[in-house]
């Protein structure tokens, strides 16, 4: 109980950390919306997964989003979280442009809007149609990670170099 305790609140925690980075770049505000409780939806998360690998930040991804803890910032929040975590604890490279995901995240939004949530199961099929098994160990070894590279097509190449920039980045403010 103690450890789910604290695997809810350092997840909470988290998604806070990367709603205010996310807010900030157009100085949206960075707020909660009122009677909303981010800890509770990661517990519901949790509880609606089958693993913490796949299911659980495809879950939180589509509970931020459908539920929109906070008052601007939500779908952009909700993916990142959701790439990070399937990055970290499931291996999985998300690949795909920016427009692609703009335009993902609001069809979730869009059919939850309308009372029609887009179903976890297509969600998934997207996510995993759209990512790339990633050993996070590639990024202790330049090598096998330079010759994972080369054997990727170009655009994936440039969106996961993109991507390892930026998370090297995010990684060294984080200090």
């Amino acid at each position: 109980m103690n450890q789910e305790k604290e695997f809810i609140n350092n997840i909470t925690a988290y998604i806070n950390r990367v709603h205010e980075n996310v807010v900030a770049i157009n100085n949206d505000p960075k707020d909660h919306r009122q009677g909303n409780d981010l800890s509770l939806l990661v517990f519901r998360a949790l509880h609606k997964s089958k693993n913490l690998n796949l299911d659980f930040p495809i879950n939180l991804m589509k509970l931020i989003t459908e539920e929109h803890p906070f008052i601007e910032g939500n779908k952009r929040t909700a993916y990142i979280v959701g790439k990070s975590l399937l990055f970290f604890s499931g291996d999985l490279l998300l690949c795909i442009t920016k427009e692609r995901a703009e335009k993902f995240m609001r069809m979730v939004a869009i059919r939850c809007e309308k009372e029609n949530p887009k179903d976890l199961s297509e969600i998934k099929k997207f996510i995993i149609d759209s990512s790339k098994g990633f050993p996070i160990k590639l990024l202790d070894n330049p090598k096998k990670l330079n010759v994972f590279l080369k054997e990727q097509p170009q655009i994936r190449r440039e969106t996961i170099i993109k991507y390892l920039r930026r998370l090297s980045l995010e990684l060294n403010n984080g200090r």
